[in-house]
């Protein structure tokens, strides 16, 4: 109720936290788990947080500037129209992959995330020409891929 962790509780067993906010109505999210506790964690992101404001405080750059790299990806499918094209034309694969290939169940799914690697450089938010609808179309039809083929 008063924004402290509640004592008398066991300790999680992933110290790791996230905090989720809006500014100027963009979602963020800061997550960090590089410490064993959680207080040690949140102290971390308490401290990065006081760092982007002495940032703009100083007007190197704006808060929104500084925080572009955090922001809040769109959970899969969430608010992203499904593509109706099936995974083997989205990673362009031939239709009859794996067909005569003769590859193992190994050697399929090793292709299948050889492929995602090589499409991700293009189709990532962070990459040129890139964007979450097309990273998240490709992510869908890797597992979809992997999920016919492999499981």
């Amino acid at each position: 109720m008063d924004g402290r962790p509640r004592s008398g509780q066991a300790a999680p067993h992933d110290p790791g936290v996230c905090v989720y906010f809006s500014l100027n109505g963009r979602p963020y999210a800061l997550a960090c788990d590089t410490y064993t506790k959680v207080e040690q964690n949140i102290a971390a992101l308490a401290a990065h947080i006081n760092a982007t404001r002495a940032i703009t405080r100083h007007g190197v750059a704006s808060a929104e500037d500084t925080l572009q790299a955090f922001s809040a990806l769109p959970p899969p499918g969430g608010g992203v129209q499904t593509s109706n094209r099936s995974w083997r034309e989205i990673m362009e694969f031939p239709p009859d992959f794996p067909g005569h290939l003769g590859l193992s169940v190994e050697g399929i799914e090793g292709a299948i995330r050889d492929r995602f690697r090589s499409l991700s450089r293009e189709r990532h938010p962070d990459a040129k020409g890139g964007s979450a609808e097309a990273f998240t179309e490709l992510t869908a039809a890797r597992d979809a891929a992997l999920l016919e083929l492999v499981k």
